[in-house]
């Protein structure tokens, strides 16, 4: 298998423009095309360790974002008394 690693910036810009929910799509077209776009990435991260490390920053990234995205909502639905 032969892969081409893109330049660390802009593997990491791809990553952070990325459809992490493209497996929750409908339209079949649309979940393949991504699923071979995360298969790029993910070969990209296990071979190289730098890329490894842009892609395991961009997941703490995106957990601390959904975790305080969550925090919010979860603020927003309590009622005072």
């Amino acid at each position: 298998m032969s892969i081409n690693f893109q330049p660390l910036d802009e593997y990491r810009k791809s990553l952070q423009s990325f459809d992490w929910l493209y497996d929750y799509s409908d339209d079949h077209a649309f979940w393949a095309k991504s699923k071979r776009e995360y298969d790029r990435l993910w070969d990209q991260a296990r071979i190289s360790d730098d890329h490894r490390k842009v892609w395991d920053e961009e997941q703490r990234r995106r957990k601390e974002e959904m975790e305080k995205r969550d925090a919010e909502i979860r603020a927003s639905f309590k009622f005072s008394n």
